[in-house]
C-alpha cells in the first residue's frame, strides 16, 4: 500500500505534513496545547468533521475548530495529498 500524506493547515497557513490520519489529529492537538500555553488560555473543540469514501480507502479530508473565550479561533483543515 502506498504511503499517504496529510497536509495540516491552521487558518490557511500550513503547519505540518504527517503520514497517517491519527498523527494528523495528534499534531493538531499538540499545536493547540502549545498556543494555549503561550497565550495562557483554554481552548475547546467546538466542531469536528471527517470525510471518507469508504472504510477501506480511509479518510481523505476533514476540519477541526478550536475556540477560546479570550483567544483567537483556530480553524484546522486536514487534506490528503
Amino acid at each position: 500500500m502506498k504511503r499517504q500524506y496529510f497536509k495540516i493547515k491552521c487558518n490557511g497557513e500550513e503547519i505540518k505534513t504527517t503520514f497517517t490520519w491519527n498523527s494528523a489529529n495528534a499534531a493538531i492537538y499538540e499545536h493547540v496545547k502549545t498556543v494555549a500555553k503561550k497565550e495562557g488560555c483554554i481552548y475547546h473543540l467546538t466542531d469536528s468533521l471527517s470525510n471518507r469514501v469508504d472504510v477501506i480507502s480511509g479518510f481523505f479530508d476533514g476540519s477541526r475548530t478550536w475556540e477560546s473565550v479570550s483567544g483567537p479561533r483556530m480553524f484546522y483543515t486536514i487534506e490528503k495529498q
